[in-house]
């Protein structure tokens, strides 16, 4: 390469060159040091050391190489001896020497000269042996004469392996040869014109001597310029003597230390024997870069021959591992990363606009201020444990879909693809909120004080409160959506600091007041006790009044609160279990576990505490199947049917799911709950079973596979939140049920079925349909002031955030989260909304954002629903529904219908779920009746 610019040796140490084109310049030996590079372009420039310093070099690896000669010619010397002790000398030196070589070659140098410090020892006690038994009297100098010659030969080999490594470095095959030819001539000029006793002995030995003399400096030498190879070659074993050879070699070399490197382009320079220690890289380019493994980078991410390779090259090595890899600020513009794995790695700051990172594995990767425009990451997973912030770019992405959860789980969306735009849109909530995480619960009140001193010290700027989110073991995380610009490290450091304070301020208020009230305590106490006596009176009347009540017939006009009619009219509610499983874990096992018996006609449960084994398998079981569904069909509510051919295999996936489910809930720890049950309830009685729980896995499995529920035919499963509370309705009379039916977006489905089913009932209910309505005329029907009894959505919806949210697209434009309605539909709940139903993908973050708004019950598809299986149950649900049958015996009869459709669609009767507010009586026409 023929440089255009000739700057060989200049000095431009702490300038500021800032867009400079270096451009095939010639640099070598050039001091860039503390200089502002910004932007410059280094493009193939020829940068290393100045002639002088590789002359330098050359020489000095000359000065060795005649050393090795040198040393040759003793053991020249040795072993062409008349004396034998002197021969025993040089053999013993020999195998010293070439012991040293072959462990280094093997393993590496520094254990070579460990073992053969081990070896000395022996070898001075074997000559001592044979010099008494040659009956020699200077034992001592011939025992010291061994050691120093076997000790020189090796510090000499091992000056010159680093005297190779670093001449290697600068000039490859030149310093072999070199060092080569200067060991032979020094061998030969001491043994053909030497007139000491060695020169003297080699010839005297004649062809032997010399043929002797010269091996031992040709093996020498060859064999110390394949260990400088070895050490150049980036192994762990030799990183240390590699270094120092890598550092002395860039000695006089071009000099980038302390630099500001930032947007540089160094796209096809050579970079041997260049200095860049503390040197600043962010957005760096080295495509094509040469010799970057004879560069000094000191503690940067240039340091990792697997991230140097990745930077030049912008393409991943299958052979090597990326994940955890330090990628902060890399260029990597155009990279192709095709099915990598970057878990936890961090590309912080890193430049990879128009990268492809399809199949990418993401998870716990830091990408906070990444670009990634115009990357393409479809079918990228582990998005969920990904961390962006606002500073990450993520416009004009190439993405048809993802998973949020690695090993290709939870696709987002769950069918169909993206659309343009939607893909960032889907994370940007993500990035706007600050959490607030409290490990052992909150005090409202002092949350309330930081809350709002938080407000002030904001200035006005946006500060609201998104969501509330109780994770169990106390721990509680709230969710404050915050502007894109906002500081967020100092919303959270200063909340958290106005947190503690509010906290010590009213402990020191109530210890205040509890100073000032230490004459009170027995007082109180003996209140205490009088109330405690009181309300057990209460409790035994009230016992009374709800037995007599009970014997009364149904259809007497009382005026009780709405849970004691409940209670008073055995029709209406039914026997309920109530099994909360929070406590544990899958891996751990859940103890305890709780089962709640309330039975008719009593005012309280029993209660029965039992445990649940660790259960791993089952959970890894389910994954597998979730991972199989969803991947069953990329447009669900399809009219398309799956293949024949997939029944068998999924029939023997659901028996073995089965068994293991039952193996579980009829283990030891769980049986005597399972006994009581048996033994309290009655085949023929209508039981509701309602399971409690935060675990995600506990509310996806399909609980209607327990045994119990084979043996017990009026028995259903629903579900829960911690959070629910009565609904305070105000209802005004009206004959007929009111139902709204929403039609979404019907893009490849077929909702003139679900239509035609709704028309049916219309002698037995007022309905108004709205189909693919806009964002203002849904929430304005939802407010409707004579209210609505049962909303029916049908469309296209999903879940994210592991079911906690959800989305449902009401026309070809518009997606909406249920928050986004939350004031709409509360003004529902209040005028008598009982029942929702969303026919439709992936209801589980729907159901849970409705229970948050204390809805008295919702129906949904738990995982993406077919478009037949759909119709099919909306069908069946409503047709006994409306023939007067409860709300648990109408679900569990439409969905065994499913499994007609089995053989087509498998699993269908996995699919709908109740969730159910526990403070709410099931909603029934013969309740609407009375």
């Amino acid at each position: 390469m023929k440089s255009k610019i000739n700057l060989k040796g200049k000095s431009f140490k702490g300038q500021n060159l800032s867009g400079t084109n270096f451009s095939q310049a010639d640099i070598r030996g050039t001091n860039f040091t503390g200089a502002n590079l910004t932007n410059c372009n280094f493009d193939e420039a020829i940068a290393g050391l100045s002639t002088i310093w590789v002359i330098i070099w050359l020489s000095l690896s000359s000065v060795f190489g005649m050393l090795a000669g040198f040393m040759a010619t003793r053991f020249g010397f040795y072993l062409t001896s008349n004396d034998k002790i002197y021969t025993v000398v040089g053999l013993i030196s020999s195998v010293v020497l070439f012991m040293v070589l072959l462990i280094a070659k093997l393993k590496n140098l520094k254990e070579s000269l460990v073992i053969n410090g081990a070896i000395w020892p022996i070898s001075g006690t074997v000559i001592g042996l044979l010099s008494v038994v040659l009956q020699r009297k200077d034992i001592g100098q011939i025992d010291l004469l061994s050691a120093n010659s076997s000790l020189l030969a090796v510090v000499v080999v091992v000056c010159v392996i680093i005297m190779l490594g670093i001449t290697q470095a600068i000039t490859e095959q030149w310093a072999i040869a070199v060092n080569t030819i200067s060991s032979l001539v020094a061998a030969i000029i001491v043994a053909f014109i030497g007139q000491g006793e060695v020169g003297l002995t080699i010839r005297s030995a004649g062809v032997r001597g010399l043929a002797i003399t010269i091996a031992f400096s040709v093996i020498i030498a060859l064999a110390c310029a394949d260990l400088a190879k070895q050490i150049l070659r980036e192994e762990d074993s030799n990183s240390l003597i590699r270094l120092i050879a890598i550092t002395l070699a860039t000695t006089g070399g071009t000099n980038f230390r302390k630099a500001n490197l930032t947007r540089a382009s160094f796209r096809g320079a050579i970079l041997k024997n260049t200095q860049f220690t503390k040197a600043k890289f962010t957005h760096t380019c080295w495509y094509g870069a040469k010799y970057l493994n004879y560069a000094i980078f000191g503690h940067s991410i240039l340091e990792n021959s697997v991230v140097r390779q990745l930077l030049i090259t912008g393409e991943v090595n299958p052979l090597c591992s990326y994940q955890g890899l330090n990628l902060k600020g890399a260029y990597l513009t155009g990279a192709d990363f095709k099915q990598a794995d970057l878990t936890e790695a961090d590309l912080c700051n890193g430049m990879l606009q128009g990268a492809n990172l399809e199949g990418v594995n993401l998870t716990k990767v830091q990408a906070l201020g990444t670009d990634f425009r115009e990357t393409k990451l479809t079918g990228a997973c582990g998005l969920e444990t990904w961390n962006i912030d606002s500073n990450t770019r993520l416009e004009k992405i190439d993405c048809q879909f993802i998973y949020l959860l690695s090993g290709n789980r939870e696709r987002r969306p769950n069918s169909g693809y993206f659309q343009p735009g939607e893909f960032p849109k889907l994370f940007q909530e993500v990035v706007d909120t600050v959490d607030l995480i409290f490990r052992k619960g909150v005090d409202w009140k002092a949350f309330l004080t930081a809350f709002n001193q938080l407000q002030i010290e904001q200035e006005g700027k946006t500060l609201e409160i998104r969501s509330i989110e109780n994770k169990g073991d106390g721990f509680i995380v709230v969710k404050v959506n915050v502007s894109p610009d906002a500081n967020k490290e100092q919303i959270h450091d200063s909340f958290v600091q106005n947190y503690e304070l509010a906290l010590k301020t009213i402990e020191e208020k109530y210890q205040a007041e509890l100073r000032g009230r230490q004459g009170q305590i027995e007082l109180y106490r003996q209140q205490l006790e009088y109330e405690r006596q009181h309300y057990r009176k209460q409790n035994a009347n009230l016992q009374k009044i709800i037995d007599l009540l009970a014997n009364q017939p149904v259809n007497v006009s009382i005026n009780l609160p709405q849970d004691e009619v409940a209670i008073a009219s055995k029709e209406s509610i039914g026997q309920l279990f109530i099994l909360t499983i929070n406590q544990g874990s899958l891996e751990q096992g859940f103890s305890p576990v709780i089962g709640q018996i309330w039975s008719q006609g009593r005012l309280l449960p029993t209660q029965h505490i039992g445990q649940l084994p660790p259960a791993p398998a089952l959970k890894e079981l389910y994954q597998d199947w979730l991972s199989v569904y969803q991947s069953l069909n990329d447009n669900f509510r399809t009219i398309q049917p799956l293949p024949s051919n997939t029944n068998g295999s999924w029939l023997s996936f659901t028996e073995a799911f089965e068994e293991l489910l039952n193996k579980w809930l009829n283990s030891d720890e769980f049986r005597p709950i399972d006994k009581q049950l048996r033994e309290v309830f009655s085949r023929s009685e209508e039981i509701r079973i309602i399971i409690q729980s935060h675990d995600y896995y506990i509310k996806s499995f399909p609980w209607h596979l327990w045994d119990f529920l084979k043996s017990y035919r009026q028995a259903e499963v629903a579900f829960n939140e911690p959070y629910f509370e009565q609904t305070n309705t105000k209802v005004s009379p009206r004959h007929l049920v009111r139902i709204l039916a929403i039609f979404g977006n019907s893009e490849g489905l077929n909702l003139v079925e679900d239509r035609q089913v709704l028309e049916n009932l219309s002698e037995q209910a007022i309905i108004e349909y709205l189909v693919e309505p806009s964002f203002f005329e849904l929430s304005e029907t939802l407010r409707h002031c004579e209210g609505w009894d049962i909303i029916c959505f049908a469309g296209h919806s999903y879940s994210y955030e592991q079911g906690n949210r959800g989305i449902i697209q009401i026309n070809s434009r518009e997606k909406l989260t249920l928050e986004q309605l939350k004031h709409s539909l509360e003004f529902a709940i209040e005028k008598g909304l009982k029942l929702a139903i969303f026919n439709s993908c992936d209801g589980l973050g729907l159901a849970r954002q409705m229970a948050k708004m204390s809805i008295p019950q919702v129906i949904v598809m738990r995982q993406p629903v077919p478009d037949r299986v759909a119709q099919v149950f909306i069908k069946n649900f409503l047709s006994a529904f409306f023939q007067k049958k409860s709300l648990y015996c109408s679900l569990r009869e439409a969905r065994e219908s499913l499994q007609g459709l089995e053989s087509e669609y498998p699993c269908a009767s996995w699919l709908p779920i109740i969730y159910q507010n526990v403070s709410e009586i099931p909603f029934s026409l013969q309740s609407f009746k009375q």
